[in-house]
């Protein structure tokens, strides 16, 4: 079947809502973040690390999406060479504070994750993609490779390489592949394994021509 003509963007913060119910469904699917929301069915938390994914990076013009027929199929998060956050917005860090303190479980997860994640780092200057997700059921490695070719543009104008961590062994071994990428670190996180890859070369992908 021939992957069906979509249509690449960046994503505003107006559309907020519509990238967090998209992207949920596919985020919890993934053992780490199952884990870091808990046991239990929590909506509210499971909204705030969906938002904790999204606002900064929406803020920085720095979240891409890719449609058929109107309909979001894929997601891209990724920053350029030199990105420094700027903070995310003081409505969403409030947020954060009531909810984690009720709810100290999941705070105490998080720490952990941050603590083993931070001894961890992506490559210092790199271009970073922190998330790519398509919807359940697309044919994606030509969409895959559009929703990340802005990451592999940035890094090819700073002259850099292009780094991922990743906790899905399908992604890593489509980078792997497909990008002559190599695997540069590992850890584990909740008894889930974490990769780290790196593209030093971040070589031309041949696809669309840009984000519309």
């Amino acid at each position: 079947m021939d992957t069906p003509q979509f249509t690449l963007r960046t994503v505003d913060a107006a559309e907020t809502d519509r990238v967090a119910e998209f992207l949920g469904p596919i985020l919890f699917e993934i053992p780490l973040f199952a884990w870091l929301a808990g046991a239990e069915e929590d909506a509210v938390l499971r909204r705030w690390i969906v938002d904790l994914q999204l606002v900064d990076a929406i803020a920085g013009g720095n979240v891409h999406a890719a449609e058929v027929g109107g309909e979001l199929v894929g997601l891209a998060i990724w920053t350029p060479p030199g990105w420094a956050s700027t903070g995310v917005p003081v409505d969403f860090h409030d947020r954060s504070v009531e909810l984690l303190t009720t709810r100290p479980d999941a705070l105490q997860r998080l720490a952990e994750m941050n603590r083993i994640a931070g001894e961890h780092e992506l490559a210092p200057g790199d271009a970073c993609v922190h998330l790519a997700a398509l919807a359940p059921g697309q044919r994606g490695a030509r969409i895959l490779e559009a929703l990340v070719e802005p990451a592999f543009a940035a890094a090819r104008a700073a002259g850099v390489g292009v780094s991922t961590m990743t906790s899905v062994p399908a992604f890593t071994a489509h980078i792997a592949a497909r990008f002559d990428a190599h695997q540069v670190d590992e850890f584990v996180v909740a008894d889930t394994t974490v990769w780290i890859y790196r593209w030093p070369g971040a070589e031309p992908l041949n696809v669309s021509d840009g984000l519309q």
